[in-house]
């Protein structure tokens, strides 16, 4: 009896163990403990701890590295045109960490490296024309990594495909001689080296073709060798900021046509400034009627420069009294210089007025009278003429005596501005000082020079120089002076003129 149970225990005792080695031989491998020390797939899920056998303490295990979750980067392109009759579109993208922007269309692939000054991407892709053209449009993130390089992301390519139908009014550009032209894609870049697609159409094909760049060819075509159309890759290196031409010619003086390369994009060209270019409006009238012939008569003028360049010379503004008439009146004023698109309205005043003939008599304005100044237009120097009623009465205007001396007085008429300086067209006169007439009365001449002759040896005379510059009165004199006497050099400074 004993040694049955003795059997049945022992029995139970191995049905235990196969029930506890089956239990244990389906266990979930994620509950079992690593007994290699290495980390698998399903580790990084779970870990569980392993307990130290000698003295029962929990000992973790090595954890690996969890990187966070990355975002996709912002990928746009801005409003397109479409239709268009361009033949070329600029796409604007916006691609964030980026490292190119790429465009591949029918006409070919144009890549951008860097974003203009605004951030954005610009690509000028050229289209087929009266087609619709199917735009690959690329943008490949830049790699990003963390401190010792544990997670790393981007480095992928995002894409669309954007649609631009061109509708031209003109066929697709053959060798017909029509309309040649060149384009340059894209035609900005970051700089110092730049690479773009040069295309053109519609050069004659029985004339020598030549590619320029800043001036200096780099390709030649011989007649009858090429179709009237090109699409080529150029590089250069080097390139300061600014603004760069490519161009073509067609024969020794033939059809032309080019292009801007900027650098950087976003650059703004610079515009040649206008040459000066003077104006004058119609003389208005401001003494007061009734006008009466032989008296002083003034007049305001406006004079302008409607050009950029400052005119830093002296020119002057003359009135013509009656010039159907030959009426001399000597009536002028000077200007010392005037800034670019910029005016001065100046009074002139004749003193002898009108001639003595009743009805309408003409006034005109004329700038830059004897032709001191280089202008753009030399044949818009006159201005409209002035109609003024003159009432037909007035005394003789008084002669000044005629010398019949033999003596001489000279000089040279100075004028002091920013410095002292000989003067033309300056009205000098002689007086006598016995007498308080002037005897004689002369213009200086281009170099300043006057001469008085046939004055009475032994006479006192004064001298006297005056001319208006700027509105303004500059008057001179010198007493005292006995003929004959040279050199006489009288000096102008600011101040009324008798």
């Amino acid at each position: 009896m004993l040694l049955q149970k003795t059997q049945i225990g022992k029995t139970a005792v191995i049905l235990i163990i196969v029930i506890l080695l089956a239990a244990l031989a389906t266990m979930p491998l994620f509950l079992q403990a690593d007994t290699t020390g290495e980390a698998t797939s399903e580790a990084n899920l779970f870990l569980p701890v392993v307990y130290n056998e000698d003295d029962g303490t929990p000992t973790p295990t090595a954890s690996a590295t969890m990187c966070p979750l990355a975002t996709q980067e912002i990928f746009i392109i801005d409003s397109v045109t479409s239709p268009t009759s361009e033949l070329s579109q600029s796409l604007v993208v916006r691609l964030g960490h980026g490292e190119w922007v790429r465009a591949t269309g029918p006409g070919g692939t144009v890549t951008v490296t860097s974003p203009d000054l605004d951030g954005f991407y610009r690509v000028t892709v050229p289209l087929a024309a009266n087609a619709t053209n199917d735009i690959l449009v690329e943008g490949k993130v830049e790699l990003v990594g963390t401190p010792g390089e544990t997670c790393v992301y981007g480095g992928y390519i995002l894409s669309r495909t954007v649609s631009i139908v061109q509708e031209s009014a003109t066929p697709t550009p053959t060798s017909t001689p029509v309309e040649p032209y060149i384009v340059a894609v894209p035609d900005c870049g970051p700089g110092p080296n730049i690479e773009f697609n040069l295309l053109g159409a519609n050069w004659p094909t029985d004339q020598t073709l030549v590619l320029f760049w800043q001036g200096n060819p780099q390709i030649v075509f011989q007649a009858n060798t090429h179709p009237g159309s090109f699409n080529m890759t150029w590089t250069f290196a080097g390139l300061s900021e600014g603004i760069y031409t490519v161009s073509a010619l067609s024969g020794t003086s033939g059809a032309t046509a080019s292009d801007q390369i900027f650098i950087p994009c976003g650059i703004l060209p610079t515009s040649t400034p206008a040459p000066a270019d003077l104006i004058v409006g119609q003389p208005q009238l401001i003494s007061t009627p009734p006008i009466i012939v032989y008296e002083p008569v003034a007049f305001q003028v406006p004079v302008t420069n409607t050009g950029d360049i400052a005119i830093n010379d002296l020119f002057f503004v003359d009135l013509l009294f009656d010039p159907q008439s030959g009426h001399p009146t000597d009536v002028y004023a000077a200007v010392s210089g005037l800034d670019g698109n910029s005016s001065i309205t100046l009074t002139i005043t004749s003193t002898i007025g009108f001639a003595n003939f009743a009805g309408t008599h003409q006034v005109t304005g004329w700038v830059d009278s004897l032709d001191h100044i280089v202008e753009a237009d030399e044949t818009n120097n006159l201005s409209e003429p002035l109609g003024v009623p003159i009432a037909n009465y007035g005394g003789t205007p008084t002669n000044t005596p005629v010398p019949n001396g033999t003596a001489t007085i000279s000089g040279v008429a100075l004028v002091v501005l920013d410095n002292i300086s000989p003067q033309e067209r300056m009205l000098v006169s002689a007086i006598d000082e016995s007498s308080g007439l002037t005897v004689a009365t002369t213009y200086s001449d281009e170099d300043g020079f006057y001469q008085f002759d046939n004055l009475t040896n032994g006479v006192f005379y004064t001298v006297t120089a005056c001319i208006k510059i700027n509105n303004n009165d500059y008057f001179g004199i010198r007493t005292g002076i006995e003929a004959p006497e040279t050199p006489t050099n009288i000096s102008a400074l600011q101040g009324a003129c008798p």
